[in-house]
């Protein structure tokens, strides 16, 4: 089972993870929620809606989930996007997938959603 874990400070709509034989799309609003909530008054969200309310560092969404049987004997990379929506300027993010961490930052976008590309990962 892979594990997806974000916090964050940016209303998040949607992980799409990439591979070579089609997408993952994992809606945010179908996550393990904690401390943070739904939201649906900001456009462009696919889904049901997206979650918001990152205002502290406990915060954060978790996504649990099994790779397609296809893939799970060989060792794939996959190209993990996040669309976000950071209208209050530049936000950081951490991001932890299986036991690999990172951070970086979601760049202040005038209220809309954008599409980030934070890197290829190999998942479990």
């Amino acid at each position: 089972m892979s594990v997806l874990g974000l916090c964050m400070f940016v209303s998040l709509l949607a992980f799409l993870i990439n591979r070579v034989h089609g997408d993952i799309k994992l809606e945010s609003e179908n996550g393990q929620l904690t401390g943070i909530t739904g939201g649906t008054e900001t456009k462009g969200h696919s889904g049901k809606g997206y979650v918001k309310d990152f205002d502290n560092s406990n915060n954060k969404l978790t996504f649990l989930f099994n790779l397609p049987s296809n893939t799970t004997s060989v060792n794939l990379f996959y190209e993990i996007k996040i669309q976000y929506n950071s209208p209050f300027g530049d936000k950081g993010y951490d991001l932890k997938i299986n036991t690999q961490s990172t951070s970086g930052m979601f760049i202040g976008n005038q209220n809309k959603f954008t599409l980030l590309s934070v890197g290829k990962y190999m998942l479990k």
